[in-house]
This record gives structure tokens, sequence and C-alpha cells, in this order.
């Protein structure tokens, strides 16, 4: 098992991470799908950016972080600090950051379904591992619903 303390981890994902204001999160769902989620079997929609089921958990459990930048300007002084701008809903070019924190969530994630896989052997079940685009604006879990998130499942 790849062991990295959690600090690291996110910064790494920060560094690469392009932020993307809400409901323009493609790259980061690619992002995570490409650095830890191959070996999962993610299911990709057009509006789910990433589902990775990983199954044989004993019950199930869902996972979900969100991938919305916001338009502020990063004046944290770390190295990896955004300094990304894009043109808003509104046709205004912005400087963009997770300034909620979006970033660590991704992270913590990405690092709990690694762990997950790492231990597939230990659980029976399944576990999904979601990352909602268009958190910050209205609409982007009725998508996701819309897309066939729980279509299989029958938890919608």
């Amino acid at each position: 098992m790849k062991v990295i303390h959690l600090v690291q981890f996110a910064a790494l994902v920060r560094a690469a991470l392009r932020r993307r204001l809400s409901g323009q999160t493609p790259f980061a769902a690619d992002y995570c799908e490409h650095y830890a989620m191959a070996d999962l079997g993610a299911i990709v929609r057009k509006h789910t950016p990433l589902l990775a089921p990983i199954e044989r958990l004993y019950m199930d459990i869902h996972q979900r972080a969100e991938l919305d930048a916001l338009p502020v300007r990063e004046q944290t002084g770390v190295p990896y600090a955004s300094t990304q701008h894009m043109v808003d809903w509104w046709g205004h070019e912005q400087p963009v950051m997770h300034a909620c924190g979006h970033d660590l969530h991704m992270a913590c994630l990405v690092g709990a379904a690694e762990l997950l896989q790492s231990a597939r052997a230990s659980w029976s079940g399944t576990a999904i591992v979601l990352f909602q685009p268009n958190e910050e604006h209205t609409g982007g879990a009725q998508a996701m619903i819309d897309d066939g998130l729980f279509a299989n499942s029958g938890d919608a």
C-alpha cells in the first residue's frame, strides 16, 4: 500500500488541479479519475464526473466531495497557490481558487478511495466515491440524479 502524509497528498493534488468555477469542473473530475481511480472501475457520466463503485464492502458506503472553485484571488503564499483565471458566467475574467477547501476534500476522498482499494480483500459490499460538480450553484445534484446516478441502486 502506498502511504503518503495527507498534507503532502493535498499539496500534490492542489498543484495539479486547474480550479474551475461551479458548473465548469471537467478538468478537476478528469484529474481525480486519472490520478487514483483507474483501478476502481470508474463510471463516468455527463453530469457526474466520477462515480467509482468499489465492490465487496459489507455494507454500502457513499462518499462525496465537491469540485467547485470560487472567483477569489488566492493570497495564501503557499507554493501551490492558484494563479489561474477563468471567465465566469457573466463574461468577466476572474481569479479562481478552492477557497472553501474543495481541493482538500478531493484529496481526502481520493486518498480514502486508495485506502479502500488497497484493502479490497478484507471487505465486501459496495462503496461509491462521488465527485460532485456544480455544488456552489443549484442544479449539480439534480443533474447527477437526472443523469442516472442512482439508477441501478434504488437509492435516489
